[in-house]
């Protein structure tokens, strides 16, 4: 494998997780926005804090953005955040599952959201999806996905149970089925 097909990847997967954010805040903000119109509340928009921290010989750094959204007319609070970071050295807890990583540096991208909404009949929404890769000497060494998502009814509808859960089942599904033979054996051992 070469460093452009690593670059290519890790730039890919940073893209990804921010126009993940993009999509996710535009919409929760258009719902705000429907919602206010139709009842006279005010809607809620997105703060937002870009942030970036310098990395180090021990450090990690990168780059992110976390956006909140409270006291709307849809949402009473909610956050989506990307966060895109490198680091010199693998966790233990990696090295511990994968020995052979060990001296391995690393790069994550990942995006994760929390919206909770006024109406106790709608569900809070929960996910977090990420892309991580090892290196080594500037190669990708190993790479997975990873994350999952749920929905917590605070007053569940049996009927809303049955059919929601199925749905998510078939679309992730697809999705291993649409996916490479190495990448495949990955998203199974990960959803097992």
């Amino acid at each position: 494998m070469t460093d452009a097909t690593t670059a290519d990847a890790a730039s890919a997967a940073a893209r990804l997780v921010g126009a993940l954010q993009e999509a996710i805040c535009a919409r929760a903000e258009a719902l705000e926005r429907a919602a206010g119109a139709a009842s006279g509340a005010a809607p809620a928009t997105f703060a937002v804090d870009a942030w970036q921290r310098e990395g180090g010989a021990n450090a990690v750094g990168g780059y992110g953005s976390t956006r909140v959204i409270a006291n709307g007319a849809v949402f009473e609070k909610g956050g989506v955040n990307t966060s895109v970071v490198t680091g010199a050295a693998l966790p233990p807890s990696v090295i511990a599952q994968r020995p052979e990583l060990e001296g391995h540096g690393f790069f994550a991208a990942g995006v994760s959201v929390v919206l909770h909404p006024r109406n106790p009949y709608a569900p809070a929404a929960h996910c977090n999806y990420r892309y991580f890769e090892t290196r080594s000497g500037g190669v990708r060494s190993a790479w997975w996905f990873g994350g999952g998502a749920d929905l917590t009814p605070y007053y569940p509808a049996l009927d809303d149970v049955r059919t929601s859960t199925p749905r998510s089942a078939r679309r992730a599904t697809a999705t291993i089925r649409r996916s490479t033979p190495r990448s495949r054996r990955g998203a199974i051992a990960i959803s097992i």
